[in-house]
């Protein structure tokens, strides 16, 4: 946020203003845009957060106050509705992944949902389906397959690689994976989710959101939980017996599918 508000007081002194001032007013509309998410998630777990508009020096600081959930959602809704009056409706091929109307709009019927205001999250809702580009991807599970970076469904996506030497990259398919499977086991499903897939009948959705081990030998605490992984269709066996976690490492004997990436896509 502090970036953001740097962005915003700097960018119209740029000597690019005065031969590009397209260019500055809608990288001003990508930075709104950002500090309105930030606000977004800061808003989504607290109740109270200070809502910085501008840079303040250390003294300003030192006695600023919290504001409530009101006028946060308040300053949200204004950086995302001024993004989305500025930013372009479509992107080019060579500006994927950054920030267009119906980003803002998606945001902003989301901001909408959270104050209640039912009209304005529907209208905005209208707008994403109506006026974009955006479609449901015709199989469940490859919305998150590493295949389909950036796909028909994908209204945000933030661009990210992966290189091991400098560990930068989404940790997330490490961190959610299984012990045994070099994971960390964060973020574990349950059996109640499980139970909520099973009782609906939905075995597609449920196989494409989480792998679940069945125990071999059942002897002793250490025994290793394997499982089918099943492909993004959620029906076609990707991987058989694949090592999910020891008994002692997981109450849950589950993981997140959505994240996990199959041994022949890994680096």
């Amino acid at each position: 946020i502090y970036q953001c508000n740097l962005a915003l007081e700097e960018l119209p002194l740029s000597p690019v203003a005065e031969n590009n001032p397209e260019l500055i007013e809608r990288l001003m509309a990508e930075v709104k845009f950002i500090r309105g998410y930030c606000y977004f998630e800061l808003a989504k777990n607290f109740r109270e957060i200070p809502v910085l508009d501008r840079i303040y020096d250390a003294g300003e600081l030192l006695q600023f106050p919290l504001s409530g959930q009101a006028a946060a959602f308040d300053r949200i809704i204004q950086d995302l509705s001024d993004a989305e009056s500025v930013l372009p409706l479509t992107l080019e091929a060579g500006d994927v992944g950054r920030i267009n109307k119906g980003i803002a709009r998606a945001y902003l019927s989301k901001a909408y949902l959270y104050t209640e205001d039912w009209s304005m999250a529907k209208d905005y809702a209208d707008k994403v389906t109506m006026e974009s580009d955006y479609s449901l991807e015709p199989v469940y599970g490859e919305i998150w397959d590493i295949h389909n970076r950036n796909g028909s469904e994908s209204i945000f996506e933030i661009q990210t690689s992966y290189d091991p030497l400098y560990a930068v990259g989404n940790a997330l398919p490490i961190l959610t994976g299984g012990r045994q499977d070099a994971g960390w086991y964060y973020a574990a499903p349950t059996s109640y989710l499980e139970k909520l897939f099973l009782d609906q009948g939905d075995s597609i959705r449920f196989r494409a959101s989480m792998i679940t081990a069945h125990n071999v030998g059942i002897n002793g605490a250490d025994d290793v939980g394997l499982a089918n992984v099943y492909d993004t269709d959620g029906q076609t066996i990707a991987v058989v017996d694949h090592p999910v976690s020891k008994i002692r490492d997981s109450k849950s004997m589950r993981v997140n599918r959505k994240f996990f990436i199959l041994p022949e896509d890994r680096i």
